[in-house]
């Protein structure tokens, strides 16, 4: 039957000394694939194993990596970072506002350590405007 086959449809034979080597050439791709998974595998399990590393490495990888194991949903960790990025602008607002009134207690401060100095060395002039305030000429 064999011999019928390949007499009528030559192009169909695919005999040992037509296709061998191509074939080893498959075979031997196929081997080196599968060492290359096994050596992933083994530089996967010792990553595995070395986690402590991976944060020493980069935290921000380490956060990710647990927010992803922890099984939140994409929508429940954005409403985390969106809760966590309120707060800390309200720090940041809160902190620039302090800034601000220690800024201008320094000037006050400095303002009345001057006229105290000048008051004890006895120079100090007042002078009135037109509108009846008085100021203090330093």
């Amino acid at each position: 039957m064999a011999l019928y086959i390949t007499s009528v449809y030559p192009h169909l034979y695919l005999g040992p000394s037509r296709h061998s080597s191509k074939e080893q050439e498959l075979v031997e791709e196929v081997e080196s694939m599968k060492l290359e998974l096994s050596r992933a595998n083994q530089l996967v399990a010792s990553l595995q194993k070395k986690g402590g590393e991976v944060l020493l490495m980069s935290p921000a990888a380490a956060k990710a990596s647990a927010l992803l194991k922890s099984g939140m949903s994409l929508t429940q960790i954005y409403s985390k970072y969106v809760e966590v990025r309120t707060v800390v602008n309200t720090s940041i607002h809160n902190v620039v506002v302090v800034v601000d009134i220690v800024d201008v207690v320094v000037v006050v401060h400095e303002m009345m350590i001057s006229i105290m100095i000048k008051n004890l060395m006895g120079v100090i002039f007042t002078e009135t405007t037109p509108t009846g305030d008085t100021w203090f000429q330093i």
